[in-house]
């Protein structure tokens, strides 16, 4: 699919391509995933949902939320994720659920 007519910048974007990859194709929209990489949450879910793993491209978006920090590390990890602790100990209410 040609993709130089998306619009970076369009804040529901991550949404669509997750749902096309997990609707339609039914798997990793490889073309397309520098834009998931843009949104926590959107990375997060395309791991859980679409890799069914960890997914390295995504880590550092996703650190940049507690909250996705969070549901990354108990969902996809599975347990600790060390390397993102930093971001959920400077949120208080996502600290307190440790």
């Amino acid at each position: 699919m040609e993709t130089s007519y998306i619009q970076y910048n369009n804040e529901n974007l991550p949404l669509w391509i997750y749902t096309y990859a997990l609707d339609v194709i039914k798997g990793r929209w490889l073309e397309v995933e520098e834009v998931i990489k843009k949104s926590p949450r959107y990375a997060m879910i395309y791991a859980r949902d679409i890799i069914k793993g960890r997914w390295l491209e995504g880590e550092e978006v996703i650190k940049k939320s507690p909250r996705w920090v969070c549901n990354y590390a108990e969902i996809v990890i599975g347990g600790r994720w060390l390397e993102a602790e930093e971001t959920i100990k400077k949120d208080p209410m996502w600290w307190s659920f440790l």
